[in-house]
């Protein structure tokens, strides 16, 4: 097995003006849906999302312009060929240097690349991963979160369909994303130590866990990932209040 499906879920990106119009987008958006560069760049998301998903998709767009909320979820895009297939968007909110909102810019992974990873992995399957105590996840090479057992979707206010395919920084308090991104790299060149990490829910509540983590390897041994134990701070696995 390749190193490769370890290190990089294909990412698609594509940024979008208030009216929906896409202003710019990466080459892997573009060749997935089958068009160029050129033919991307100035048309609208809704031309690249099958009919019958486009009202719920504006109706979601004109939420987040009057509220600048995000919450990642799945959406449905469409080739310029007709074929569909279903993917996990994270989106930010873009700005001027007036603070006045503008656009916004997605990230796109593919949820058969991520669930490809998943079978790989095969972690849900082991014993102790769905322990009602500890918060369990499991990360590709470059921090995407490809699983997780119930305590931590329970613990965080989300479904599984929400966490699968999103960073772990959006699950990391904003106080403690420079030392989880520092731990990230160390692990990388191949320093194991222990963390101590505040968690963010998604009613932006915190708590405090404790973090080990275990390399995840490919059958010919190479480095892709990793599951960690997230131990709560303060007693057993810290429900939404």
């Amino acid at each position: 097995m390749s190193r490769s499906i370890g290190t990089s879920i294909p990412e698609m990106f594509r940024s979008v003006d208030l009216g929906g119009t896409i202003i710019d987008c990466n080459l892997a958006y573009a060749e997935r849906l089958g068009y160029t560069l050129e033919e991307v760049i100035g048309r609208s998301f809704l031309d690249h999302t099958p009919e019958k998903y486009r009202d719920a998709l504006v109706a979601n767009f004109e939420e987040w312009k009057k509220t600048r909320a995000h919450s990642a979820g799945h959406i449905v895009l469409a080739t310029k060929s007709g074929e569909e297939f279903e993917v996990m968007l994270a989106a930010m909110s873009l700005y001027d240097d007036n603070r006045n909102l503008i656009g916004r810019n997605s990230v796109i992974r593919e949820i058969a690349h991520l669930e490809k990873m998943s079978k790989m992995y095969d972690v849900s399957s082991r014993e102790g991963y769905e322990h009602p105590e500890i918060l369990h996840r499991s990360v590709n090479y470059n921090g995407i979160i490809i699983d997780c057992n119930q305590t931590y979707v329970d613990s965080l206010g989300y479904t599984k369909e929400e966490v699968i395919g999103v960073s772990l920084l959006e699950h990391t308090a904003p106080r403690s994303r420079g030392n989880i991104s520092a731990h990230m790299e160390n692990w990388r060149n191949g320093i194991h130590d222990t963390a101590k990490i505040w968690m963010l829910r998604k009613d932006k509540s915190e708590f405090l866990v404790s973090l080990t983590a275990t390399d995840e390897r490919d059958e010919d041994g190479a480095l892709v990932g990793r599951t960690v134990a997230l131990r709560p701070m303060s007693g057993p696995a810290c429900p939404v209040q």
